[in-house]
């Protein structure tokens, strides 16, 4: 089982789509392996063009080392010359020697076998130059002994026998496998057969028999097919691995984009939330501020009467007002209008002139509204009357009364009138 469609692939995470790419190319390499040619180049074909497509610049030019092995086996050498033509300066601009080696040596090989062996000797040594060059990270046994076999075909032995001793110590130090390894005894059998060293060429015959005879042994056999449909079965293990792990990560992403789409609609709700109590606050602020510059001006007009009348000596407003004060002129208290209430405050503080004076003195703290509210007390008046001179409800009148006996030092309430009258 292999990526869905190319719209799942589009919304997977870059390295977890690298991964399944690489899966499929994996795939075309075991087909390539078991013989199946023609799969192998689908597969990797696919591979290469996902690749591309993503920008996964390293994994593409390694994954057309299969396809070219593919188009090779497939005997299509005329398609792998254009693409090697067109390939090759990329690789050279991609800046990887190795890829480079790789497909001139492949070039080689196919112009061996279309009978161009002139042209696949330059590709070779050209090969070689790049993977003998000091800046080349590592020697690569398997090119080069292709090229000796290439040598020992066109009749060059003497260059062969000069290279091999030349990269005797390389070949050495270089790990390879098996298949490999028989492939290489075969060749330098055939170079030394051809040189006339009979006894170096009967070396290398003898290794590889001990090799064959050890991998009879071990009962190995290097093309077992079941060894890699198994190989084969690892990988599709693997894909279908890749594939449900890709489709988990798309759900995630999805419940994520879900619940972020919620955070974000929460948010705005919010937001508005915030806003509509901010237009509220506002409008009662704004009330509030309203109401506490009435009550400021009203406190300023009653200080300035109290200011006006302690000053004031010997008046004809110093009259004895009788109990009658509570009517102004022929009008109740709930009738007077807001100068006539003024007016009254003005009589109530004339009349209770000299103790206001001296509450003044003793008692800093209290304002011009308390030294009023002591004059209506001082007068008699009752909580619903001094409501009404004062413009406030009863509750308030309560409030005041604890207040002043508060400022003026006294246990409670029931002895602020004693007080006064004391005076």
């Amino acid at each position: 089982m292999l990526i869905k469609s190319k719209e799942l692939n589009s919304k997977i995470p870059e390295t977890d789509l690298k991964a399944s790419i690489v899966n499929k190319q994996k795939m075309g390499n075991l087909y390539l392996k078991l013989g199946k040619y023609s799969i192998a180049k689908k597969l990797i074909g696919e591979a290469i063009v996902e690749l591309k497509e993503n920008q996964f610049h390293d994994a593409y030019y390694t994954a057309y080392i299969g396809y070219c092995d593919a188009l090779f086996k497939l005997k299509e050498y005329e398609t792998l010359d254009s693409l090697l033509t067109e390939l090759l300066p990329k690789v050279v601009e991609f800046g990887s020697q190795k890829l480079h080696a790789y497909f001139l040596t492949v070039q080689a090989n196919y112009l061996i076998e279309i009978d161009k062996p002139t042209q696949a000797q330059a590709s070779f040594e050209h090969a070689y130059n790049i993977y003998t060059n000091p800046s080349y990270s590592g020697f690569h046994p398997s090119l080069f002994v292709q090229y000796l076999s290439s040598l020992q075909k066109q009749g060059a032995i003497k260059k062969a026998l000069a290279l091999y001793e030349k990269h005797q110590d390389d070949l050495n130090n270089v790990e390879q496998n098996i298949k490999d390894r028989l492939y290489y005894h075969s060749v330098f059998f055939a170079i030394f057969r051809d040189s006339g060293n009979l006894e170096q060429a009967l070396a290398q015959l003898v290794a590889k028999d001990k090799l064959q005879d050890s991998i009879a042994a071990l009962d190995l056999d290097l093309f077992d097919a079941s060894s890699i449909q198994s190989l084969e079965s690892y990988y599709e293990e693997k894909i279908v691995e890749s594939t449900v792990q890709t489709e988990r990560l798309l759900l995630f992403n999805t419940r994520l984009q879900i619940a972020l789409f919620v955070l974000g609609v929460v948010t705005l709700l919010v937001s508005s939330l915030f806003l509509i109590l901010g237009s509220t606050w506002k409008r009662k602020l704004s009330k509030v501020n309203k109401e506490l510059q009435t009550w400021k001006k009203k406190h300023q007009e009653a200080a300035s009467l109290v200011d006006q009348f302690i000053k004031e000596e010997g008046t004809a407003s110093t009259q004895v007002m009788s109990n009658s004060v509570r009517f102004f002129g022929t009008q109740p208290l709930t009738e007077l209008a807001e100068e006539e209430r003024l007016e009254l405050q003005h009589q109530l503080l004339t009349k209770q002139k000299k103790r206001i004076a001296k509450l003044k003195d003793e008692f800093v703290n209290l304002s011009a509204g308390d030294l009023l509210f002591c004059a209506l007390l001082l007068e008699n008046y009752s909580a619903k009357e001094i409501s009404k001179v004062l413009d406030i409800n009863q509750k308030s009148v309560a409030t005041k009364k604890m207040r002043l006996a508060k400022k003026l030092e006294l246990d409670s309430v029931l002895g602020l009138k004693t007080y006064l009258s004391a005076l």
